[in-house]
């Protein structure tokens, strides 16, 4: 047998129902139970699968409702196998009407959970019983009512109940009786049959007499009525006690819903009369015009505004009742009148503006009637009107400032935006969308983002940082880009605009494209003036000294030759002033080929290079060094190349007369390399020798008009700046590679043009 402690501080209540729960080894279920002052149920465990609980106190329809969600909690936990449940409610107390219509809204959670309900009722509830078994017996379905545990241990364990005693003589024993015997008994037993319909008819009188007597005291509080368990119809009188109490909880719930009825009449009727008040005060403060009709016209309501409207327009007093079209004298307008409330009258609303001249003033209304329902039929029409006046007179400065706007937007060339940090375009006019290439303004707002329109996207970026922080900015030159890809610049002006809180970049943009490329040819023209002034002075003073030098040298040989008395001298003299006059040729026509790229236009045309390069060599074989340099063509193409041939022969002519005079005469076997390359759209010419280089610091001025690596040069120092300016003439590039005493390598790099 279990102590008490493994009820985990539970008790069963019940002397009887505690000795068969230790009898049966029952078990405690915990975490479920319903415990207050007033109330508790307590559920356990009986290894026969089945559920005990136990209910005691005062109990409520809320209570009621719990012990309902906690069973259902108990036999989801114990599992679906504890498919009985005991219920001990021999201990509840003021069983209401209200709590058991809970149980018979309820009870169906329970029987459909399990397969026989068990419930130890107490003698006063049984006649509850009783009531269900006569006229309402399927709610007690597999519910069993006992009054004692042992009747119910007698059912669910098959245990043999109490022997019923039997009274009265039997059948055997009055066979021995003589006649005289038999007499006196039935006479014995008449006699005990009419006392106990005598005790039956006093008991039934004295019933009469209480139900009679019964009454509910002051108000709802009923008396009680007097009576133990052991009074003859108990039962009965349990039943009426019952009844009495149910009866009494009805006058006290009826009383408290008239109480709250009549509180609640008073409060609508208050309210009303609030509403009523706040209706008038909204149509006397309103700003529309307002009345209502009904279904014959007649006016029903109407505010301040509707009475001074008719007492301005129509020069008459409105009153309630009158035919809202009696005023009216217009006979076209009475008819559009009626129109339109015959549309409100079948339910549907109606929206129409109307001009008025009052005092000679023309006033704009915005009308709209609507229809006024009572249970769902249409009992009149309210309208309410609008001066809009102001409103209209604005739209129409609207409008024409639109229309000035749009014409302004049209003929100006500017494009004009406004754009949000990060909301992106807002508004562009159609000389935005122009000057980006777009067909209509709609195009561009319709780009997934601006960066687009900017060749470089972090310009976008800086410039909003710098609106952000300094609100504004003018004339900043940006670079944009077209929609085909083709960039441009723009003078960009931009103020930064808060607007209900948004933040907005309102600018223009205008198109500098050809100021900017006519600045550049002044500042490329300023340039080349300024750099044709410098070489002008340069060329003044070196020809002035190269020409003057070779004339001065051929002077004085002259001189000499006339004064010389030996005859085999002259051919030497000669040969001096030979050489003189070969490099005044040189520099002659170093100034015509620097003259000729300046001056003429570039002819393009087919170039044989093959040809060209043999030509250009042949012209110098007259030098000395020609005959040890080595020359080795080489052409790589395999489409035509295109350019200027008689500027592609200056190029040649210069690197390749310089490769052979200034080859080095102490290697075995100098050589000179002219190689053609083919590019695709550009193709290289390069010159390449083993010489004797050029030093380190003269790398970076060789291109400079008469300018000199050495003083042992004997050129003109004009020869590598005409390369340099006619591949620049031609689009191109010249880049030089050189090691002293091991060679130098130029390259021209030049566009194929066919």
């Amino acid at each position: 047998m279990k102590t008490e402690q493994t009820y985990t501080n539970k008790a069963i209540w019940n002397h009887d129902l505690h000795q068969y729960y230790d009898e049966m080894d029952g078990f405690a279920i915990d975490n479920f139970d319903v415990v207050r002052e007033d109330f508790q149920i307590e559920y356990f465990g009986l290894p026969t699968h089945r559920i005990l609980v136990q209910m005691n106190g005062e109990v409520s329809p809320e209570l009621l409702l719990s012990f309902y969600k906690q069973t259902e909690k108990v036999q989801d936990k114990v599992g679906k196998s504890f498919n009985e449940i005991i219920l001990d409610i021999r201990n509840l107390k003021n069983m209401t009407v209200a709590s058991r219509q809970t149980i018979e809204e309820n009870d169906h959670r329970i029987k459909k959970r399990f397969n026989n309900i068990f419930l130890l009722i107490s003698d006063r509830t049984k006649a509850i019983h009783k009531y269900y078994e006569l006229y309402n017996p399927d709610r007690i379905k597999n519910i069993h009512f006992f009054i004692n545990l042992e009747d119910l241990l007698s059912l669910i364990d098959n245990r043999k109940g109490s022997s019923t005693k039997t009274t009265g003589t039997s059948n055997s024993s009055l066979d021995k009786l003589s006649k005289e015997d038999l007499i006196k008994l039935l006479t014995k037993e008449r006699q005990e049959k009419k006392s106990l319909i005598e005790e039956r008819d006093k008991e039934l009188e004295n019933i009469f007499k209480l139900i009679g007597s019964t009454t509910w005291g002051d108000e709802s509080n009923p008396s009680p009525i007097n009576y133990t368990d052991d009074t003859p119809y108990s039962d009965l009188y349990h039943a009426l006690s019952i009844h009495q109490r149910d009866v009494a909880q009805l006058l006290k719930d009826y009383k408290n819903l008239y109480t709250e009825l009549e509180n609640k009449v008073v409060e609508r009727t208050q309210l009303h009369k609030q509403n009523e008040a706040l209706i008038r005060a909204v149509l006397d403060s309103t700003e529309r015009t307002v009345w209502v009709v009904r279904s014959d016209l007649s006016i029903s309501d109407y505010n301040n505004k509707y009475e001074n409207f008719v007492k301005n327009y129509y020069q008459i007093k409105v009153e309630k009742g009158m035919n809202i079209l009696s005023f009216v004298k217009d006979e076209a307008d009475i008819q559009t009148w009626k129109e339109r409330y015959n549309v409100a009258f079948s339910g549907k609303s109606v929206n129409f503006d109307k001009t008025y001249t009052i005092n000679g003033d023309t006033i704009y209304y915005d009308f709209t009637i609507s229809p006024v329902f009572k249970d769902n039929e249409v009992i009149g029409a309210a309208v309410f009107g609008v001066d809009v006046t102001e409103k209209r007179i604005t739209e129409q400065r609207i409008k024409e400032n639109e229309e000035l706007l749009r014409s302004i937007n049209k003929n100006l060339t500017e494009a004009i935006y406004r754009s949000g940090p990060n909301k992106g375009l807002v508004y562009i006019n159609e000389a935005f969308a122009k000057m980006f290439g777009f067909n209509s303004p709609q195009e561009v707002m319709d780009l997934p983002t601006t960066l687009d329109l900017y060749a470089h996207e972090e310009d976008r970026r800086t410039l909003g940082e710098r609106l952000m922080t300094e609100k504004q900015y003018s004339n900043v030159e940006v670079k944009f880009k077209r929609r085909n890809g083709e960039e441009f610049w723009g003078l960009m002006s931009s103020i930064l605009t808060i607007l209900d809180g948004e933040v907005y970049f309102d600018g223009a943009i205008r198109d500098i494209t050809e100021q900017k490329k006519v600045s550049q040819q002044l500042e490329e023209q300023n340039f080349e003036l300024k750099k044709l002034n410098e070489e002008l002075d340069s060329f003044v003073y070196s020809a002035s000294h190269d020409l003057k030098a070779p004339l001065t040298s051929i002077k004085g040989l002259v001189n000499i030759a006339q004064n010389e008395k030996d005859i085999d001298k002259l051919p030497e003299y000669f040969r001096m002033m030979l050489t003189s006059i070969e490099k005044l040729d040189d520099f002659i026509r170093d100034i015509i080929s620097l003259s000729r790229n300046s001056r003429l236009e570039i002819e393009t045309e087919q170039i044989d290079f093959n040809g060209l390069i043999n030509d250009v060599i042949d012209s110098y074989n007259y030098l000395d060094s020609a005959s040890h340099v080595e020359k080795i063509i080489k052409i790589d193409k395999e489409r035509p190349l295109y350019s200027d041939s008689k500027r592609i022969r200056i190029i040649l002519n210069n690197l390749i007369s310089n490769a052979i005079r200034y080859s080095d005469p102490k290697k075995e076997q100098p050589f000179v390399k002219i190689r053609i390359q083919d590019l695709g759209d550009y193709f290289k010419i390069i010159v390449s020798d083993n010489g004797l280089g050029i030093p380190e610091e003269h790398i970076d001025k060789i291109f400079n008009m008469f300018y000199r690596a050495s003083e042992s040069s004997n050129g003109s120092g004009l020869g590598l700046y005409i390369v340099k300016e006619t591949s620049e003439k031609l689009g191109g590039s010249t880049t030089v590679e050189s090691t002293l005493k091991e060679g130098t390598k130029f390259t021209v790099v030049l566009p194929n043009k066919p």
